[in-house]
């Protein structure tokens, strides 16, 4: 059986759909609302057109790279007091996956 590459609108959908249950659970667990960037979405739906990957390229982006580098900054903010209201998702050429955080402290809840 042959398979054929997704055209890039739908591994931009997939895209979408992943960064969104993300979304979801940073907003369901922490409260957090997210902000995801138009270069992250380009950036992620360039890597599925990798032809031996597709759009599982989204999963492993997501468990390797963005998922572990968020968390590790979500614990920092919330050690140091903070807890942040709103995280920004990007892509910068030149450093990757970027994020900023609009902070409160724990004690605002």
């Amino acid at each position: 059986m042959i398979y054929r590459p997704l055209p890039a609108g739908a591994l931009r959908a997939i895209v979408g759909m992943k960064l969104g249950q993300v979304s979801q659970r940073l907003a369901c667990h922490y409260g957090i609302t997210t902000t995801l960037s138009e270069s992250l979405f380009a950036a992620l739906t360039e890597a599925c057109l990798l032809p031996d990957t597709g759009a599982r390229n989204v999963d492993s982006l997501l468990n390797q790279q963005i998922l572990p580098a968020l968390s590790q900054q979500l614990l920092s903010h919330m050690a140091a007091g903070q807890k942040p209201r709103q995280v920004t998702l990007g892509y910068h050429e030149e450093e990757g996956v970027v994020m900023a955080f609009d902070e409160g402290t724990i004690s605002d809840e």
